[in-house]
């Protein structure tokens, strides 16, 4: 809700038309600020002559920005906030009044390959039911009876508290939830529960190789026979020498499904989140209107929310990069590799401790911290959407395949 609306002119040349959006007052005691974003950070900004724009109408205004040359890969996008000039009756000066942001249409080049030819060649070893794949700095773990990415090292420190799995439910959120109390048996005959609560745990591993590949790289490819599945989950590797691992997820559901991604856990000192996505607050997939493209941070600790019914939460949209570190900034760094970005969220806690708490006291602190890395999960939806139906925006159908792929990546101190 804001009484200033922008609209795009040409970008490229800084232009943009402000629209007034009040019956009575001129917009002569807000200052409009600017910002120029290059993969989140901030490289030029600047303030706006004041405007007097008077009400219900618009005003074409030139931002003096100057267009850097563009970098393989890079985003680009243009933040503009408008905030009191002075104080109010209803707010002191600097208060936020309306904000808005474009990407900028910049002609970029897509990101260069990375030269195997380069690298190192991955080693491979064996340990009983463990497949060691090896560089000069980095350790990755498969396990040969569970197929899961079971290990990730870096210059000897372990990463990973737990292995790689797949994940297709949730804590029911409340709008999830509250059919289970006021209508059970609608509840039982509609709620998706029955299909992927447990379908994790069912996976059955069907097929596991692994390929020493011409330039030194290694892959692994698995696939699991997987409950309501119509076809298996394939989840396929590729490790270079660099020590990165490439992981590409593909799936299709015979059922509606309540969210396509993985999981896994780190050590409890990995708590400080970094990533460049939509923030600082969480959003999903029907609620992310109020979240800005940029680089955020914080402890774990400040980017969960404690519903007063412990539920999902925490999650972030759009996310083109992560990284859970220690202070130091060691840890690990998770990739989107596609046009398809990620969710991600980072917890504490388990996700079965959110299911299983009644009130958010009874949440522990454990000793490893869950990182999701989703392709998506079902949106909140609205307190009706069992009863008129799911929004289409908010739902995962069946019979569809999902495909999302991301790096992993091991950081050294301050790397």
């Amino acid at each position: 809700y804001q009484d200033v609306a922008v609209e795009p002119v040409d970008l490229l040349a800084g232009r943009i038309s402000v629209r007034n959006k009040r019956l009575f007052t001129d917009l002569s005691n807000n200052t409009l600020t600017w910002e120029l974003l290059e993969n989140g950070e901030v490289i030029q900004s600047g303030q706006v002559e004041p405007l007097s724009t008077p009400p219900q109408q618009s005003e074409e205004v030139r931002l003096p920005y100057t267009l850097p040359p563009a970098k393989p890969g890079a985003e680009y996008h243009l933040t503009l906030r408008f905030r009191l000039t002075q104080d109010s009756p209803w707010a002191a000066a600097r208060h936020l009044v309306a904000w808005e942001q474009f990407p900028v249409p910049i002609d970029v080049q897509p990101t260069q390959i990375v030269n195997r030819d380069n690298l190192p060649v991955v080693g491979i070893d064996f340990e009983d039911e463990d497949i060691l794949l090896f560089t000069e700095n980095s350790t990755v773990v498969f396990s040969s009876q569970t197929g899961l990415l079971s290990g990730y090292s870096i210059k000897g420190e372990e990463l990973l508290a737990s292995p790689l799995v797949p994940n297709f439910w949730r804590a029911p959120v409340d709008n999830d939830s509250i059919v289970r109390y006021m209508f059970p048996l609608l509840e039982r005959r509609l709620s998706l529960r029955k299909y992927w609560a447990q379908a994790a745990e069912k996976r059955v591993l069907k097929d596991f190789q692994l390929e020493q590949i011409a330039d030194g790289s290694v892959e692994v490819h698995t696939s699991f026979k997987i409950p309501y599945g119509k076809s298996r989950l394939h989840l396929d590797y590729t490790i270079l020498g660099s020590g990165e691992v490439l992981v590409i997820y593909a799936f299709t559901p015979k059922k509606q499904i309540m969210r396509v991604g993985l999981s896994l856990q780190v050590p409890t000192n990995y708590d400080q989140l970094r990533y460049f996505g939509l923030g600082p607050h969480e959003t999903m997939r029907d609620r992310k209107a109020s979240g800005i493209v940029g680089i955020f941070q914080g402890n774990v600790e400040e980017m969960i929310h404690d519903y007063t019914y412990p539920q999902e939460n925490g999650n972030r949209s759009e996310v083109r990069w992560a990284r859970l570190t220690d202070p130091n900034g060691s840890g690990l760094e998770v990739r989107a590799a596609s046009d398809t970005l990620l969710n991600v969220s980072a917890w504490p806690y388990t996700q079965q401790d959110l299911e299983t708490s009644q009130h958010i006291h009874e949440l522990p602190r454990r000793d490893q911290i869950t990182l999701n890395i989703d392709y998506a999960q079902r949106g909140v939806g609205d307190l009706f959407s069992y009863l008129h139906g799911w929004p289409e925006e908010t739902i995962l159908p069946g019979n569809q395949t999902y495909r999302y792929s991301f790096w992993l990546k091991g950081l050294a101190k301050n790397q």
